[in-house]
């Protein structure tokens, strides 16, 4: 898959493998989410369900657990900045489909509570 056929929105940074061509690819949030103990639900429930459609979108490896990711300042990897735009997670939300997403149930019933309130 080439990576203007994605259209999911401007990536942040681009930082590939390459000897096999694996790529990790990094979005900047305009508003950081908490994912401690302390940590709301609904902005957590929300961020999963977005890396989840983002996932199927992408086919991306549906075990990366991203906590990690190529560090775009060593030299092993080719990485490429290409926006210093910071997101939304509504943003990222706006370019993508769940009707597919492994967690469709729980962005459903976060927009509902959001609608509610």
């Amino acid at each position: 898959m080439h990576l203007e056929d994605w259209s999911v929105t401007s990536l942040a940074r681009f930082a590939t493998e390459p000897e096999n061509a694996h790529a990790h690819i990094v979005y900047r949030l305009k508003v950081p989410v908490c994912t401690s103990d302390m940590a709301h639900l609904e902005p957590m429930k929300y961020l999963a369900a977005i890396e989840s459609a983002m996932t199927e979108k992408l086919k991306a490896d549906r075990g990366f657990a991203g906590l990690l990711t190529k560090n775009p300042l060593h030299g092993h990897w080719q990485t490429e900045i290409w926006t210093e735009h910071e997101y939304t997670l509504d943003e990222l939300a706006d370019y993508l489909d769940f009707k597919n997403c492994l967690l469709h149930t729980v962005l459903v019933n976060f927009f509902n509570q959001r609608s509610a309130a």
